[in-house]
């Protein structure tokens, strides 16, 4: 980023911040006149100042601005963003694994249209209601050792149900209709 960019990003801000706090003062709004930390003595001029007033930022040599983030807040916010990108994650896989909408819809309430929507945007068709394919003994098998292990491992709890789904698809190559047939409607 060049010396001028990041010039003008902060000027964006300096007038961004600058029109808050003349709003602010214009309507008595104390409470964000305080989170902006504009002095008492400024609040007079700040309710005089114009949209016209704004341009003469760019002539003005120093940011108006402190940048600095909330650190518990920013810690916060992006494990909330990490949190819903693993989600999103899992949700994706097990739809590529064989999951169906209801099965989905059960375990972390996506809806018809946004499973579809899904579907399409992953390249793939969703699935038509019918039968699912039975396992043959020895799949049977290997799906029920597989997923004895993942409960161990992850524990029986309804929060790691899709996870250790997609995991038992992922280690033995089953649709995931197949094994929640097997594992959970016990069919």
């Amino acid at each position: 980023m060049t010396e001028a960019s990041i010039y003008r990003k902060f000027l964006t801000l300096n007038r961004e911040a600058l029109l808050m706090s003349a709003t602010a003062a214009q309507s008595a709004d104390t409470r964000v006149l305080g989170q902006l930390g504009v002095e008492p003595d400024a609040v007079p001029l700040l309710k005089d100042m114009k949209a016209s007033d704004l341009d003469k930022l760019e002539n003005f040599p120093a940011s108006l601005l402190e940048v600095r983030f909330n650190r518990h807040n920013m810690a916060q916010l992006l494990q909330r963003i990490n949190d819903e990108g693993e989600s999103t994650d899992l949700v994706d896989r097990a739809i590529r694994g064989g999951i169906r909408q209801p099965q989905i819809n059960q375990l972390s309430g996506i809806s018809r249209r946004e499973f579809d929507q899904r579907c399409k945007m992953l390249g793939l068709t969703p699935k038509t209601p019918g039968r699912v394919n039975a396992f043959n003994e020895r799949q049977e098998i290997q799906v029920d050792g597989c997923w004895k292990k993942l409960k161990e491992l992850m524990g029986d709890g309804s929060d790691t149900l899709l996870e250790r789904l997609v995991e038992a698809h992922e280690e033995t190559g089953a649709s995931i209709d197949q094994i929640w047939n097997l594992v959970i409607e016990k069919i």
